[in-house]
């Protein structure tokens, strides 16, 4: 054990001494002795400002450990020094602390802290005021129950100008909802001249509620993705939900009515495949449940695949008019070459002439030598021709005109008929 160091006051001969003269604790034969302690005081304003000088109360013999503070027995008696006088202050004798005697007996102990009394003070005609805390929800709303039905109460508390509050306790969690944010309001944990209003909006967490990415079986290509921690008024994008499975085409969009089951299969399902490309809040979901259903894909099989339609996004570009860096010169055509003789009356050399459209038509042509080849297959038009060679002409008188005898044959047959006709009229 540590040895304590003590002042001696006296030598004390006689049997222990109860008087304060003679001594507190002493044995016979030897001397009295005792433990020096100390209270200091200290005198401050309601926000713990100091406002005067603090007191350190050391007198010899008067403060010792294990005197009792305010102890009605005079030998183990120490006596609490009453507050000092400040200009300007009025002490609140309600709001006393003391340290550093025991708790239960006020006795001074040696092992505790050094023992401190404070006096607080209230400055006169100090302005007073009242801090007050509004909480809303996500639409301005303010909130009085929380989602398991407990009232909310907003925090409030008065004091004088300066007085601290404590800021931890004014934001509470509120069962149902998210953290919270500051909306307006001065909050600096200090009591200000007047009443102040600070409000702080929280936002509503919305029913959990479930996508399903599932084939045309209703087998699930992925887990189940369960929203969990989603508020109401966050945006819901359906087209964002969309997922891309490999041997897959997305081909609907499902949504759930409302039911009491979570199962999958338990879900009327109706058509939502208009809500892809839209957004909601999650508030306006309402609980609603999600099935993407694909398909699975096809490969066009090369071989029997005869669609040359454009691909399904494309444009099909239109051919580009391409003007001619020049305009096309007219065609002259060629004079027929002058014989350098005359043609020989009489004779010739034979040639024949085939031409074919659609069948065959051949004919032969007694004089020049011309032969000339016409053939249609399919509407396309192949022709192939012989021409005699240059400088070898017609004999003359070799031609055949078929025109002529035709048109003489059609004259002499209407001189027929018009005499014919006069003839029965005179008869």
């Amino acid at each position: 054990m540590a040895k304590i160091f003590v002042s001696k006051i006296n030598n004390a001969t006689q049997n222990y001494f109860t008087d304060r003269t003679n001594g507190y604790v002493g044995k016979p034969g030897g001397p009295v002795w005792y433990i020096q302690a100390a209270v200091q005081y200290n005198y401050v304003d309601r926000h713990g400002k100091a406002i005067a000088n603090p007191y350190n109360d050391n007198r010899p013999g008067v403060v010792r450990i294990g005197d009792v503070l305010n102890s009605t027995d005079s030998n183990i008696q120490y006596t609490q020094v009453g507050p000092a006088s400040v200009n300007g202050y009025t002490l609140d004798p309600d709001a006393t602390t003391k340290t550093g005697f025991d708790a239960d007996t006020n006795v001074i102990n040696h092992l505790d802290a050094k023992p401190t009394i404070t006096y607080v003070y209230d400055k006169d005609n100090a302005a007073s005021g009242s801090v007050t805390y509004k909480y809303i929800d996500q639409d301005d709303n303010v909130i009085e129950v929380d989602s398991k039905g407990n009232p909310i109460t907003p925090f409030t508390d008065t004091g004088y100008e300066g007085d601290a509050y404590d800021k931890n306790a004014a934001v509470p969690d509120i069962d149902g909802y998210g953290k919270p944010e500051w909306v307006s309001g001065d909050e600096t944990g200090l009591i200000s001249d007047g009443d102040v209003t600070i409000v702080y909006r929280y936002h509503a967490k919305a029913a959990p509620f479930t996508i399903y990415r599932v084939d045309t079986d209703d087998n699930p290509l992925a887990d189940p993705e369960v929203v969990t921690d989603a508020y109401v008024d966050d945006i819901l994008d359906l087209g964002q939900k969309q997922r891309t499975f490999s041997g897959y085409t997305f081909i609907e969009l499902y949504g759930s009515a409302p039911v009491i089951s979570k199962a999958m299969t338990d879900f009327t399902w109706q058509n939502a495949h208009d809500l892809i490309g839209t957004q909601m809040t999650i508030k306006a979901n309402a609980g609603r449940n999600y099935k993407f259903v694909y398909g699975k894909a096809t490969t066009p099989n090369p071989d029997t695949d005869t669609n040359t339609n454009t691909p399904s996004g494309t444009t099909p570009s239109k051919p580009s008019s391409t003007t001619p860096d020049k305009t096309p010169t007219a065609t002259t055509k060629p004079k027929p070459a002058t014989p350098d003789k005359l043609p020989i009356s009489g004779g010739g050399t034979s040639g024949t002439g085939t031409g074919t459209s659609s069948g065959s038509n051949s004919g032969t042509t007694s004089g020049n030598t011309h032969t000339g080849t016409t053939t249609t297959t399919n509407g396309n038009n192949v022709q192939s021709a012989t021409t005699t060679p240059a400088g070898t002409l017609p004999k003359s008188g070799s031609i055949v005109n078929r025109l002529l005898p035709a048109i003489g044959a059609a004259i002499l047959a209407s001189l027929v008929g018009l005499f014919a006709f006069a003839k029965k009229r005179k008869s």
